[in-house]
């Protein structure tokens, strides 16, 4: 099985793709949250748990089950932003410059070689050990 066939090289590069798309998706799920906090309290005034722990509004209940399941997704998204800035932050200029060629630009490895005054075999070299070093970090690959 080639590196690329491998589960965490896949794992890491998809995660370093859609980092610059987290903070997005974090944002969009906090005005949905703001948003249908807003419909709540228009359903009734309190869509809250009474002291009893009961909902009686179904309507205002599913209000709140959608703000508590999006609230646990952006707590998992800004876990995986923290990650992710954590093994950007262990890396060298150099290695993290690379992984803002390819992965953020998305510029062949050719250019990326060439951006990096580097020989292709040299390029791919540093790019793979690169992405098994932020692999490691992420518990992609032990």
């Amino acid at each position: 099985m080639g590196k690329f066939e491998k589960p965490w090289y896949k794992q890491t590069a998809k995660a370093l793709r859609e980092r610059n798309l987290l903070e997005a998706r974090i944002k969009n799920a906090e005005i949905q949250i703001e948003q249908l906090k807003e419909d709540g309290e228009k359903i009734t005034p309190s869509y809250r748990p009474s002291a009893g722990g009961t909902l009686h509004d179904g309507k205002a209940l599913l209000v709140l089950e959608r703000v508590e399941t999006l609230e646990r997704h952006v707590a998992t998204l800004q876990k995986r932003v923290a990650m992710l800035n954590n093994a950007l932050c262990a890396l060298t200029d150099e290695e993290r410059y690379l992984i803002e060629l390819v992965f953020d630009l998305g510029v062949s490895g050719d250019t990326a070689a060439r951006e990096m005054h580097l020989s292709k075999r040299s390029y791919y070299r540093k790019k793979d050990d690169t992405v098994r070093k932020i692999a490691e970090m992420l518990g992609f690959l032990r």
